[in-house]
């Protein structure tokens, strides 16, 4: 609750042996034979794979460096056909950074409700928002029957490899990611599970120092790759 400042039941949560895990339960609850997921380039590349093996057929909307990578809704809109069944968004996105903003999230709440698709955001870099207040999805109250969280400890407490991520949904739908759960991966380690609770409750003391080494290194990296000169690359 204090991660997303808004009443989750514990009905609505679903612990996954990691983002992808939970990414792929996700898809494979909703998605029937051929039905589209639209994903936003740049985008995770895992996403094209987990669609596949869900069953689904991947669409691919563009976002241009030109327009700081940010996701124009009107031809998002274009994009969207009556095959669409999920839209993914990445945020703060990997590989570009980029945040959405709660108006650009409401207006994709609003084309999601008008065209009848399920909203999947993936927040596994929340913390790492530098720029922007981070919005969560979560938040959003008008599509919440339709919106689905995933989220992970590996970036956000520095646990890559222990394998603790987690879905945030309508209780319907964590029923059904569980009963496909069953076939797929029980839970995460119970070691894994008790570093996840440390981490919980210490983020107070150990996470700003995390975010802070990584803001650094974001601005390194930014400074040096500012510095070549492209016209002789």
């Amino acid at each position: 609750k204090s991660n997303y400042s808004c009443d989750i039941d514990k009905k609505e949560i679903f612990i996954s042996a990691g983002a992808d895990h939970a990414t792929f339960l996700s898809l494979s609850s909703i998605l029937n034979p051929d039905e589209e997921v639209i994903i936003i380039e740049p985008y995770y590349p895992a996403y094209i794979a987990q669609i596949k093996l869900a069953g689904g057929c991947v669409k691919v909307f563009k976002t241009f460096e030109s327009e700081g990578f940010n996701i124009n809704v009107n031809k998002l809109s274009q994009a969207i056909s009556s095959k669409t069944k999920i839209l993914i968004i990445n945020y703060p996105n990997n590989p570009t950074g980029v945040c959405i903003n709660k108006q650009k999230l409401e207006e994709i709440e609003a084309l999601c409700l008008k065209k009848n698709i399920v909203l999947i955001s993936d927040e596994v870099y929340s913390d790492f928002c530098y720029d922007d207040i981070f919005y969560p999805v979560a938040k959003l109250e008008k599509a919440k029957d339709r919106i689905i969280t995933v989220g992970s400890f590996s970036k956000n407490y520095a646990m890559t490899g222990w394998r603790v991520g987690y879905v945030i949904a309508s209780a319907y739908l964590i029923e059904t990611i569980k009963e496909v759960n069953e076939s797929v991966c029980y839970t995460p380690s119970s070691i894994s599970q008790r570093a996840a609770l440390h981490a919980l409750q210490t983020k107070e003391e150990l996470q700003p120092q995390v975010i802070s080494i990584y803001r650094k290194r974001v601005q390194y990296c930014y400074e040096r790759v500012n510095a070549i000169d492209r016209k002789s690359t």
